[in-house]
């Protein structure tokens, strides 16, 4: 049996307040989707993404995406999930610098 999805194009996701994330499961880069005007049209359904990250040894990675299709965050809350990344990394950096001085 087939369930029809409620959306079909990346403009029905935004419509419906939702976003699509892609992660790459070799360099674990995460990105999220932007509908710009020329994707707006475009299925969801089938859309293959490539990862363009470099690995370690100077190759580009081109590992399938995985998709996820998820709410939107609003803006704010994008913001406040910046500033807990960045505390973050300056405690760990702080804690990393206090053990290199014993």
């Amino acid at each position: 049996m087939t369930i029809e999805l409620p959306f079909k194009t990346f403009g029905d996701l935004e419509k419906q307040g939702l976003q699509m994330r892609v992660a790459c499961q070799r360099s674990r880069r995460q990105v999220v989707i932007e509908v710009t005007p020329a994707l707006r049209d475009q299925a969801v359904a089938g859309r293959r993404f490539r990862c363009k990250e470099r690995c370690f040894d100077g190759t580009d990675c081109r590992e399938v995406g995985l998709a996820t299709i998820e709410h939107q965050r609003s803006w704010v809350r994008r913001q406040a999930d910046a500033a807990r990344q960045a505390a973050r990394a300056s405690r760990q950096l702080a804690a990393a610098t206090r053990n290199r001085a014993r």
